[in-house]
């Protein structure tokens, strides 16, 4: 997880000490949807940078990603 967390720290452009806020929100997220934090992470992974070339924040990528994953896209879709 912690090389996963590493990774979206570098697409996202956030500090050391937005870390621990941006796990928050994706245990939030993960907590009111059907997605695990495991897929968020792995689809922040694979469209985060995408997601960023777009103007989405890290919190705007990461509801998009759960709203994917909530209707049956799989992280990699």
């Amino acid at each position: 997880a912690g090389e996963a967390l590493g990774k979206l720290k570098n697409i996202f452009g956030l500090a050391i000490g937005d870390m621990e806020a941006f796990v928050a929100m994706i245990n939030d997220l993960a907590d009111n949807a059907a997605a695990t934090e495991r897929d968020i992470i792995e689809a922040l992974k694979l469209g985060g940078g995408d997601a960023r070339l777009f103007g989405l924040d890290p919190k705007q990528a990461a509801a998009l990603a759960t709203g994917f994953l909530n209707v049956g896209a799989s992280a990699e879709q």
